[in-house]
């Protein structure tokens, strides 16, 4: 088996890219938090939020609209204090990046891509991204922190509040939600970007449903700014372990994924494509030399099933969206396979 012979702009992405790590990360703030241990979180050990993100740039002109799903996996929930601190996986696009936040006093580390060991960015406090629990309207929230990424640093003050609470119309349903403001200000050497944001929270859960943002890029000494984008963020699946589905949840697994095979033969399968209706393609490249096609699908329990040329077939499980694991066989071959998400 699987062997030879066998048959946007970038600082729009960039700026979506901290959005979504900041906009799924719970809530933070100088304003508190409760005083006694937290009896909810947004979400538990597994549990994986989908948005389709839509980027549209108007300076400079003539930058086509992006659009790309994002999905975010709370890897762990474990107590921090009186408060919960939870590892994100963030999928965008075809990267897979992890962070770690404080529910109660916001972002922490963002990681940097799944495997690494050197955070790609640290904070001099919490960086709140959303508004801290308990929620009302009215409350205010907000502080100056520096983010250090991969060496460089820049001064971040946020001011934030909650204007509302309505019920906020999704595809995937009709939700008791908070309606948040937020202005971000980003210093760095050589210019200053400016994210604003309104956002609205689930009551019942606290996560995420829905941002709409706008982002200004000026350059140090100009009058006007050389880049202006924006982000429409939207909900569109929520699922996990023990509990039920909402909305469109296949699309979890979409993007580019690392596969290594062993056994009684052994390779890679980099990449191989999943698209947001299941449907698996790619090449392989057994240790031997060579390269052979797969074609196959992912359902939306997780269950793969692939196969190729002279017989040969892979099952398992994405067991989460960003790893999984099997078996594979093809005549008197066999051995096992695991996955992860670039």
């Amino acid at each position: 088996m699987w062997r030879a012979g066998s048959g946007v702009g970038k600082a729009a992405v960039g700026g979506a890219v901290l959005m979504l790590l900041a906009a799924c990360g719970g809530g933070g703030g100088d304003g508190g938090g409760p005083s006694g241990p937290l009896t909810r979180t947004e979400a538990n050990a597994g549990d994986y939020f989908i948005f389709s993100n839509t980027t549209t740039t108007t300076v400079p002109s003539g930058t086509p609209v992006g659009a790309y799903n994002s999905i975010v996996t709370y890897r762990s929930v474990a107590a921090d204090g009186t408060n919960q601190r939870v590892t994100t996986a963030s999928v965008l696009g075809p990267v897979a990046q992890q962070s770690t936040y404080n529910v109660n006093v916001a972002l922490v580390t963002v990681d940097g891509n799944i495997g690494s060991t050197v955070p790609m960015c640290t904070y001099s406090a919490p960086q709140p991204v959303a508004p801290p629990y308990p929620r009302s309207v009215g409350q205010t929230f907000g502080n100056t922190v520096v983010r250090t990424c991969n060496g460089a640093a820049a001064t971040i003050v946020t001011t934030g509040s909650v204007t509302a609470r309505e019920n906020l119309v999704l595809g995937m349903g009709t939700y008791d939600s908070w309606r948040s403001q937020r202005t971000v200000t980003t210093t760095f050497a050589t210019y200053v970007v400016v994210d604003q944001f309104t956002c609205w929270y689930s009551v019942a859960r606290g996560n995420l449903l829905r941002c709409d943002s706008i982002h200004t890029r000026t350059q140090n000494g100009a009058s006007t700014p050389d880049q202006v984008w924006s982000v429409a963020q939207v909900a569109t699946g929520i699922g996990g372990p023990g509990r039920a589905s909402e909305g469109a949840v296949l699309p979890r697994f979409q993007g580019a994924w690392h596969v290594q095979y062993t056994g009684t033969a052994s390779g890679v399968c980099a990449p191989l494509n999943v698209s947001a209706t299941g449907v698996v393609s790619g090449n392989c490249i057994p240790s031997t030399g060579g390269v052979f096609a797969v074609t196959g699908t992912v359902n939306a329990n997780g269950g793969v099933s692939l196969t190729w040329a002279g017989g040969g077939a892979l099952s398992g499980t994405l067991g989460t969206p960003y790893s999984g694991n099997g078996n594979w066989s093809q005549g008197p071959d066999s051995g096992t396979w695991t996955a992860v998400h670039y």
